[in-house]
């Protein structure tokens, strides 16, 4: 059996589908593309017909697509609650609950009657249309690549125009083989 430690990916290589968060990107849109080059301390990623180029000093996280998986569960779970509720309140919506002072009455069910009726109907083809779903979505499943952190200095150019040394806090991303 592989650990969880043996299964984490040591280096990353040109072909991997990565994602990336820098300064410059926004955390909840990480750049995703596929490592086109790797040249000293830059990796080069090809993304949306365009190549951009990060320095791996800029690089926060990197993440390695290690494939794709079906997201069943997750439709089969969202289905059933979904039709669970909906035809569940239709049912209770559309229910005509008799009085007890009428004569030619066909319905003797409550709205909750209604409502469990229904819901038990909205369950079954929840779940089989979750599952449907599901089966036909795919999702990348992505895993934390290699980093290194270091603590080092780094020049810095203040406003009055000359350098200093400010203390840098950084991350090591292992390049290539």
């Amino acid at each position: 059996m592989i650990s969880s430690a043996d299964a984490q990916i040591n280096r990353v290589e040109v072909g991997d589908r990565v994602r990336v968060t820098a300064p410059f990107v926004d955390p909840m849109e990480r750049i995703k593309g596929t490592i086109s080059e790797m040249s000293g301390t830059v990796l080069v990623l090809s993304h949306q017909d365009s190549l951009i180029y990060i320095s791996d000093s800029l690089i926060q996280n990197l993440e390695v697509s290690t494939g794709k998986k079906r997201t069943i569960g997750e439709g089969v779970l969202i289905g059933a609650v979904a039709g669970t509720m909906i035809i569940g309140a239709l049912s209770s919506l559309l229910n005509d609950p008799c009085r007890p002072t009428e004569i030619n009455c066909s319905s003797a069910s409550s709205n909750g009657d209604a409502f469990l009726s229904g819901a038990k109907i909205g369950l079954l083809s929840g779940i089989t249309a979750g599952a449907l779903t599901g089966f036909f979505v795919k999702i990348d499943v992505w895993e934390r690549g290699p980093v290194r952190l270091g603590l080092g200095v780094a020049p810095t150019q203040s406003k009055v125009d000359y350098w200093d040394l400010e203390p840098k806090l950084s991350l090591k991303i292992p390049l290539g083989k």
